[in-house]
């Protein structure tokens, strides 16, 4: 099963299986694929799921949230070190905590090298403008990513999200007063 309708869960599948199995997989990864004839697609992730779920024997890829919710057996999937892992919040942070962070905080874990990473490991962005319109506005906007980036982290495990290294977050609050007013 895979996702008929360009996602970027498609990308981050299409691109692990590239560069983890660059002999065995040869299409070409993206939001949007060319599937074969041979596999059967359903629109976002919640018709992927209900199709595995209910047809015997079938895969397909989700987020890890979604499958669990749905109650999906998921597979540990062997990252760069030859290690299977199984995806957990933990997984997934121990491949955040590896990974190479840009300036912009921007960084990609996708089957990286480090202990205990699980290998299809995708970030999830806040984008917000830099100039906000009104004071208020950027206080509220402040305050709410604030609490994302501390508080908020406590929350992340039970919804089967990873919560951020503690560098990362403090590097992503640091950019907080970067908001501004104009």
């Amino acid at each position: 099963m895979h996702r008929s309708n360009g996602s970027a869960t498609t990308k981050n599948f299409t691109t692990y299986l590239s560069e983890a199995a660059p002999d065995a997989w040869k299409l070409e990864p993206g939001e949007e694929v060319t599937w074969p004839s041979s596999t059967q697609g359903a629109e976002k992730s919640t018709g992927v799921i209900a199709v595995v779920k209910d047809t015997d024997g079938a895969i397909g890829y989700a987020d890890l949230a979604d499958a669990a919710k749905e109650g999906l057996n998921v597979a540990s999937i062997g990252n760069a070190d030859g290690d299977f892992i199984a995806p957990t919040p933990d997984s997934a942070s121990a491949a955040l905590g590896a990974a190479e962070v840009a300036d912009d905080l921007t960084y990609s874990p996708l089957n990286i090298s480090a202990e205990g990473a699980y290998p299809i490991t995708s970030p999830t962005w806040m984008l917000v403008d830099k100039v906000q319109s009104d004071q208020a506005t950027a206080d509220i906007l402040k305050a709410y990513l604030n609490y994302i980036l501390t508080t908020g982290q406590d929350d992340a495990k039970g919804l089967l999200y990873a919560p951020l290294p503690t560098e990362l977050a403090d590097q992503a609050i640091a950019q907080i007063d970067q908001i501004t007013v104009g």
